[in-house]
């Protein structure tokens, strides 16, 4: 996950999440947006988020779109650049208590 976000300027939050599954799978676009959408809501953005522009959204929201961007393929394992930085104190807490697991 890059330290800013890395998302596209021009794709909407669930745009920028299906990235990695329109690009390595060949779902379907239902299940796409059924499995985006679990994943926005695993970062706790509320649903009407995902049809808003990275401009749109405060920086701690970016953070969690990309986290959501880069937990869509399930990964085993995942590298991140200061993970808590540009997020509340409450989800600077909750993402270190998830990643210890």
């Amino acid at each position: 996950m890059f330290q800013q976000g890395g998302l596209f300027s021009s794709l909407t939050l669930a745009e920028n999440v299906a990235v990695p599954l329109r690009e390595h799978t060949t779902l379907s676009a239902g299940l796409i947006r059924e499995i985006v959408a679990a994943k926005i809501a695993m970062v706790e953005l509320p649903p009407d988020s995902a049809v808003k522009y990275p401009n749109e959204l405060s920086g701690g929201m970016r953070r969690r779109a990309a986290l959501a961007r880069a937990i869509v393929m399930d990964p085993e394992l995942l590298f991140l650049d200061e993970p808590t930085a540009g997020l509340t104190r409450s989800w600077r807490q909750h993402l270190m208590s998830s990643c210890s697991h």
